[in-house]
């Protein structure tokens, strides 16, 4: 765990500012809060490349059991934390913008909204939402699964369905924020 903590948010971090960096030098007429931006976009890694790494049967001979488990779960979780980043870069591009030629309120309302808005309303309330419909989800199936109405061969597609209906049942709650809908 103390390794995950590690990687999530000082690597993470320092991904960010890297990525920002290089893309800011080597990108002409790119302001830094654009370049922050776009590391933030570049910065998470993807699973799908992730799963590539640790499964199969090289990765069973030739890579230890615990930092394959450290892998999936920082591929999975830094999605997530990547967000944070690209919110507090488009705060930042809203509210100080080029010079202070950004709406009114400066660094001081981009950081209240990114806490706030970011991190209060939108995080906290997804993971409040993932926790509950998870749980649920669990109950349901281990429910079904009791009383012989769902094989194990179908747990496949009952997380597939979980999957399709979600942007139906958030809809509603994270309407103010369509970048959640995909998520």
């Amino acid at each position: 765990m103390r390794t995950q903590k590690l990687i999530y948010f000082a690597g993470m971090t320092a991904m960010w500012v890297s990525s920002s960096l290089l893309i800011w030098g080597m990108v002409p007429n790119i302001s830094f809060l654009h370049s922050l931006a776009i590391g933030a976009c570049v910065t998470p890694t993807d699973p799908v490349l992730s799963n590539s790494i640790v499964k199969g049967k090289f990765a069973d001979k030739n890579i230890p059991k615990d930092l394959q488990k450290i892998i999936i779960a920082e591929s999975g979780a830094n999605d997530g934390l990547g967000y944070p980043f690209l919110f507090l870069a488009l705060y930042l591009i809203k509210y100080v913008g080029e010079g202070g030629a950004g709406q009114p309120g400066g660094a001081r309302l981009a950081m209240g909204d990114w806490f706030g808005e970011t991190w209060g309303y939108t995080i906290l309330l997804s993971v409040i939402y993932g926790a509950t419909v998870g749980w649920i989800a669990k109950e349901l199936l281990h429910w079904a699964e009791e009383r012989k109405y769902v094989d194990r061969e179908s747990f496949l597609v009952f997380a597939i369905t979980l999957a399709v209906s979600k942007p139906f049942i958030t809809k509603p709650i994270f309407e103010d924020f369509p970048l959640l809908q995909p998520f």
